[in-house]
């Protein structure tokens, strides 16, 4: 099997024998790749995906674990990496390991200009939905550039 970008690329890559695409985005906005795939004998398909891509990020992510309580508390900030102000950054929802926040949703940000960050968002999970390893963090949200989205996976104590 064959793997190919067609059209538009925006910059990213494929890996030809496994088709794993390598991508790092320019700008925010919205993006679409196609991938086709193509066997020896010249059959193929094609699939289309749309990409959007939000200038607002969580890092600088902290964890820790109240030996006491069990309680987790997780701790980022929220950065603007676009060229422009985005407004209305809230984050509504987030989950550890698919355990819900036990911290008060929405948290507003509000606004962020180029290059700002928002420093210590904190959020906690009750200890005993959240084992000790690695876990994946997920927090959504919203702005005017768009949807907030963060996957990541962390370590808990």
């Amino acid at each position: 099997m064959s793997y190919f970008l067609v059209g538009v690329t925006n910059g990213a890559t494929i890996n030809s024998a496994t088709g794993l695409v390598s991508w790092t985005p320019s700008a925010a906005g919205n993006y679409a790749l196609t991938v086709k795939a193509m066997d020896p004998y010249g059959a193929s398909s094609t699939k289309s995906v749309s990409i959007s891509v939000c200038p607002i990020i969580i890092e600088a992510v902290t964890v820790s674990r109240n030996s006491r309580t069990g309680v987790v508390t997780v701790q980022f900030n929220v950065r603007n990496t676009g060229l422009a102000t985005v407004t209305g950054i809230t984050l509504n929802s987030s989950t550890l390991n698919s355990a819900g926040t036990t911290a008060k949703m929405p948290v507003s940000i509000g606004t962020l200009k180029p290059g700002v960050t928002q420093k210590a968002v904190k959020l906690t999970f009750t200890g005993a939905s959240v084992p000790v390893g690695s876990a994946v963090l997920v927090v959504n949200g919203t702005s005017s550039a768009g949807l907030v989205c963060a996957n990541m996976s962390i370590n808990v104590p």
